[in-house]
């Protein structure tokens, strides 16, 4: 998914690009959401992010969502986000 596609929702989107994965935890199977999560977005709203939220409460609140949402913990990400007009804003 590209940053380009996410224009169209026309509302404040975080695109998470990269995940140090915590593999710390020996296991003997490699979860496959895990693996395939390469590229994921989520909205403002989703995360009850507002406007003046600085970057290390949005940080805060993406990492949780990546936890959250895979069952995994992890070492650190990259992201940006795409403003409900379009633009792309690197923090």
């Amino acid at each position: 998914m590209s940053w380009e596609n996410i224009i169209k929702q026309q509302e404040r989107t975080f695109i998470i690009t990269g995940v140090d994965w915590d593999m710390s935890i020996e296991s003997d199977e490699t979860d496959e959401a895990v693996l395939l999560w390469m590229v994921n977005s989520v909205t403002a709203k989703e995360l009850d992010i507002v406007e003046n939220d600085d970057k290390e409460d949005i940080e805060d609140e993406l990492s949780s969502w990546i936890s959250d949402s895979t069952g995994w913990l992890h070492s650190g990400f990259t992201w940006h986000e795409v403003t409900a007009d379009g633009k792309k804003v690197e923090w």
